[in-house]
């Protein structure tokens, strides 16, 4: 019966090993799709439960995690990450927050694992935008250190000043932006 559905019929002139092969695929196309036509309610009994949409919505939503940091920690970078949570320090930001990323990048990828973060941004995996309003956080990232709001993204040396971690440390200097990229040669005129 599927292979009568196909649109495609074999014929003794169009008898080949791909003519076969496309007839296989368009049938067992068509049985998917009725078998997924099957599994789904009547339109009569989705009309009775008008909540069944929305509640379907809600289990769908979709939630967003920041792009992964990529690189490896040294010891110092997880330290200061760590020594950042302990002392009850807060990074926001947000996921699509290019700045946060590069905030993150500069601890390396374990120690971006263990930062305070907090999800600002609505539809964010875990987002707790009622937390980032009450500390009335208006910019990304932004850094909350011993009671105080700091706006930005900061270094790691500056981090370091900001939360009391080990002055002994030495946090290498971070590298300076590439320059731009040159303008096209203009054509001679």
């Amino acid at each position: 019966a599927a292979l009568e559905a196909s649109a495609v019929p074999i014929t003794a002139a169009r008898y080949s090993r791909m003519a076969v092969l496309t007839h296989a695929t368009a049938a067992a196309a068509t049985v998917a799709i009725s078998r997924r036509a099957a599994a789904l309610p009547p339109p009569d009994l989705l009309a009775k439960a008008p909540l069944a949409p929305q509640q379907l919505r809600e289990q769908a939503a979709v939630l967003y995690t920041p792009p992964p940091v990529k690189g490896t920690s040294t010891p110092d970078q997880i330290g200061l990450a760590e020594h950042l949570s302990r002392s009850g320090a807060k990074f926001y930001g947000a996921y699509w927050c290019g700045f946060c990323l590069k905030q993150r990048a500069m601890f390396g990828a374990g120690g971006s694992r263990r930062l305070p973060y907090v999800e600002c941004a609505e539809g964010g995996y875990q987002a707790d935008a009622a937390l980032c309003e009450a500390r009335r956080v208006t910019g990304y990232p932004s850094w909350e250190i011993g009671g105080k709001l700091y706006s930005g993204m900061k270094s790691l040396p500056e981090l370091q000043r900001l939360s009391g971690f080990n002055p002994a440390v030495q946090f290498p200097a971070p590298e300076p932006p590439p320059p731009p990229p040159s303008p096209p040669p203009t054509p001679p005129a």
